[in-house]
């Protein structure tokens, strides 16, 4: 009886340290995942703070942003270069109090060799003229780029407006 249960503790025992969970992740990609992620949790840091320059660090040059523009009356989605839509933020910014800020909630990530996709949900905090500041919830959307080992923006869109509506100057 000894026997047996020793046999079988044995069997159980080589049986536990043959098995491993098997890695098929791509080369790097967890790498790339990390690097994404720290470059969107830090274009996100940087909006929160208006340092609108080191936003920008994070984008190709010719990239493009899709993003809300109000006219008449209208919301409008329009891309425009990333820098003339850091420029229309910035004016934007300057309008708010400090209490605006916005931050990652969650992230969605798809890559395919130099090339991916995110989809980030963001809580904002918006502050209102008088009164206690608004929260809002979004998505945004970025397809990204990587040359060599380095990771940038190629385009984004937002719903945050980026031109002021009639009546906000």
């Amino acid at each position: 009886m000894r026997r047996a249960r020793d046999l079988v503790l044995l069997t159980g025992l080589a049986l536990t340290l043959s098995c491993r969970i098997e890695d098929h992740t791509p080369a790097g990609s967890r790498r790339d995942d990390a690097a994404i992620r720290a470059l969107l949790v830090g274009y996100y840091r940087c909006l929160s703070d208006g340092v609108l320059s080191a936003c920008r660090d994070r984008f190709w040059p010719g990239a493009v942003v899709g993003a809300l523009a109000l006219r008449d009356s209208a919301s409008v989605v329009e891309a425009v270069p990333m820098d003339s839509a850091l420029e229309r933020t910035s004016r934007w910014l300057d309008r708010l109090s400090p209490e605006f800020s916005v931050e990652m909630t969650r992230l969605e990530l798809r890559q395919a060799g130099d090339l991916a996709s995110a989809w980030v949900s963001v809580r904002r905090r918006l502050p209102k003229a008088g009164e206690k500041s608004e929260e809002q919830e979004g998505v945004e959307q970025f397809v990204l780029r990587r040359i060599g080992t380095e990771w940038r923006i190629a385009y984004g869109t937002t719903d945050l407006p980026l031109a002021p509506g009639p009546g906000r100057h």
